[in-house]
Order: structure tokens, then sequence, then C-alpha cells
């Protein structure tokens, strides 16, 4: 798993971090995502996750996605899932969790 954290906002919206993952989210390092995702919120109100380049997630990676849920609306902060590849559109639509977490659709390109 790769991470990429950016840092944008403005004036009107205020600072936001995007965190951008790549490649698998599994055992082996889903508590770096929520980690990170932690850091990120600390620093920031709003965190936009980007998931458009996940190929695989298990049960730890949507472990690690709820905790770090509910860690932000602990702390009155928000975290946004922004973007998803198909794969993990999927899972999160098999566990009953897309209109919960306003999961958006793969973008057609990658749902094909």
């Amino acid at each position: 798993m790769d991470l990429q954290l950016f840092y944008s906002g403005n004036e009107a919206t205020g600072p936001r971090t995007v965190l951008a993952v790549t490649g698998f989210i599994d055992l082996s390092n889903s508590e770096r995502l929520l980690d990170v995702g932690l850091a990120a919120l600390s620093c920031n109100p709003w965190l936009a996750l980007d998931l458009s380049a996940v190929d695989f997630m298990d049960a730890a990676g949507v472990a690690a996605l709820t905790a770090l849920q509910s860690a932000a609306e602990r702390l009155g902060k928000t975290v946004e899932i922004t973007a998803v590849s198909s794969t993990v559109y999927r899972l999160l639509e098999i566990l009953e969790l897309t209109n919960s977490w306003s999961v958006p659709r793969p973008r057609l390109k990658e749902a094909l």
C-alpha cells in the first residue's frame, strides 16, 4: 500500500487533506492507514479518502475505515470517501456501507 497526503483548501472551505491510497489494504498495513488518517485529522478538520487506485481490500481495511470514521465523529471532524475503485465499491456495497458513508460510484472507465 502506498499513501500520499495532499493539503489544500482556501478561506471559504478551510483546510483540507486528501489521502490517496494505492495498492492493497489488508491486515499487514491497515493499521498504517488508520495511523496516517488520524494524523491527518489532527492537522485539519476534513479528510478526503481517494481509494480509486486500491486493487484489494479485506476486512482489516474496512475495520480501519470504520475506526477512522468513528474517530472523526468523536472529534467533530469529517472523513469523506471521495473516490473508489470498483473493487472497493463492491465490497462496501456488499457490507451495506455505501449509503451510510455516501460512497460515490466508481468512474465509468474504472468500472469497465
